[in-house]
């Protein structure tokens, strides 16, 4: 739209109405005023030099085209605070928390303190196997993390960077072992259970 077809339409009864709803103050008389707004009779009108603004049309109309697309875009910006969770999903959500972490975690504290307090962890402490397992257990986790970034890295590459087919598939099968610790943790806690269950 050229800036003369736009300036046309924005001085038109149905521009004027448009910028109405937006809180201006119309062009066109017989028009009524936003509310709050004095009499259009009693607003004092700044003079104009004809032939200086006839010399700068071009200017105008591009700097008012850009001012009025820049109300636009804001007048349909949703700037409305975002919704936050009412009290009752919070406490829900923290009541969960607490039976399925708190809870369990405060039962093997409870137990470490107990298990100290008997002198039983100066015995744990003397096992040997307690260090070799201890061992064994750090050097799984830097191996597996070495590879598991090298796996991550490689996986990333392909799926994003490349056009490899079936990556669908691809990233089903990388986020595959997400869902076994969720299985791991339901079986612990059938057999958190005294006498043990059959899951």
């Amino acid at each position: 739209m050229s800036p003369g077809k736009f300036v046309d339409y924005v001085l038109s009864e149905k521009g004027q109405e448009g910028f109405l709803k937006l809180g201006y103050i119309p062009a066109r008389n017989g028009m009524k005023l936003p509310d709050g707004f004095p009499a259009r009779d009693t607003i004092n009108v700044l003079p104009i030099k004809a032939a200086d603004a006839l010399k700068n049309t071009d200017r105008g109309s591009q700097d008012l085209l850009g001012h009025l697309r820049l109300e636009l875009i804001l007048s349909c910006t949703d700037t409305s605070k975002p919704e936050t969770a009412s009290p009752p999903a919070v406490s829900f959500v923290v009541i969960i928390v607490l039976i399925l972490s708190v809870l369990p975690l405060a039962r093997l504290a409870m137990v470490g303190i107990a298990a100290f307090a008997d002198g039983g962890v100066m015995t744990v402490l003397g096992d040997a196997s307690l260090w070799s397992s201890t061992y064994y257990t750090v050097v799984t986790a830097i191996l597996g993390t070495i590879i598991s970034l090298i796996i991550g890295c490689l996986f990333a590459f392909l799926l994003t960077l490349t056009d490899i087919r079936a990556k669908g598939a691809l990233s089903f099968f990388f986020v595959l072992p997400m869902m076994i610790p969720p299985q791991v943790t339901a079986l612990a806690w059938c057999r958190c259970r005294a006498p043990p269950v059959r899951c």
